[in-house]
């Protein structure tokens, strides 16, 4: 089991003296219910974890390995970095595309999630500062780098998808899009896939500064799945590639879309998935 920020989430919970275990959920539930992947964090398996509370900085100061990358890109944006008052963290990560037409602000993990584990994402997030001229993506997504992913993330239109990235699933939200893509949804790709994608059912409204819960579940069959404080909003059948030399890492991504200031903070991140490769097929 992973720790990130010095945290290590306690997975085994016992029942009237019985562990709790995933064998259960699956007897008496099964994957395709969403309350499955919610209740996942309480069984007892093979299951690698991770949950960063951002109770350290970014950079990992005194550790071999780096676990974050934070980037900018355009004029003036901004790189993620942690909150601070009074000279001590404040346990929570600040995105920054400052007033710049898509100045934008990146946050990249390693890249040790893939798709045939049956990943899952779930990010504490505090809704940007100007809904009304912004973008923002959560997920998973494989390795950044081409200006494109830098520049408009891994989606380059929401309304009628279209990709920057090759292999994601993020949950999204874009004011440059019509009226149906200014609605959260989730957009998904994969090499071997269409693009595909859904607005969020029944939907939600956002408030500024106003904090939510994002999470986004894949699983081997190439279903991506979302939830927005616990509700169940749709799912896509396309997914990153199924195979284990396609590696994913957790992404978020905001964007300014006007040249308006707009600022998004992450409070807490947990990912899960299963160490087991799951089978493609029944």
């Amino acid at each position: 089991m992973a720790t990130v920020g010095g945290q290590t989430p306690n997975f085994q919970t016992n029942f009237s003296g019985r562990i709790f275990r995933t064998r259960m959920l699956r007897d008496k539930i099964g994957p395709d219910d969403p309350t499955y992947h919610l209740l996942m964090l309480q069984a007892k398996r093979d299951v690698f974890s991770i949950f960063d509370d951002f109770l350290t900085t970014l950079d990992n100061t005194g550790q071999t390995e780096i676990f974050w990358t934070p980037s900018a890109a355009g004029s003036n944006g901004t790189a993620p970095t942690e909150r601070t008052g009074g000279g001590s963290l404040q346990g929570e990560i600040i995105f920054d595309s400052t007033a710049n037409n898509d100045g934008s602000s990146t946050l990249f993990s390693e890249t040790v999630f893939t798709a045939d584990h049956r990943p899952v994402c779930l990010w504490r997030m505090q809704m940007p500062s100007s809904v009304a001229a912004g973008k923002f993506e959560l997920g998973f997504a494989a390795e950044l780098g081409a200006a494109s992913d830098e520049n408009e993330g891994v989606v380059a239109v929401k309304a009628t998808p279209t990709s920057s990235g090759t292999d994601y699933a993020v949950i999204i939200y874009d004011t440059d899009d019509s009226a149906a893509g200014s609605d959260v949804g989730l957009v998904s790709d994969g090499t071997d896939d269409a693009v595909s994608s859904v607005d969020g059912s029944p939907g939600i409204t956002f408030t500024t500064q106003t904090y939510y819960d994002m999470m986004l579940a894949i699983d081997e069959q190439k279903r991506c799945s979302f939830w927005i404080d616990s509700t169940f909003q749709g799912f896509t059948t396309t997914a990153p590639d199924t195979d284990n030399t396609t590696l994913l890492g957790l992404y978020a991504f905001c964007q300014s879309r006007d040249g308006t200031a707009n600022t998004m903070v992450l409070d807490f991140v947990l990912a899960w998935q299963e160490r087991n490769r799951l089978p493609l097929s029944l």
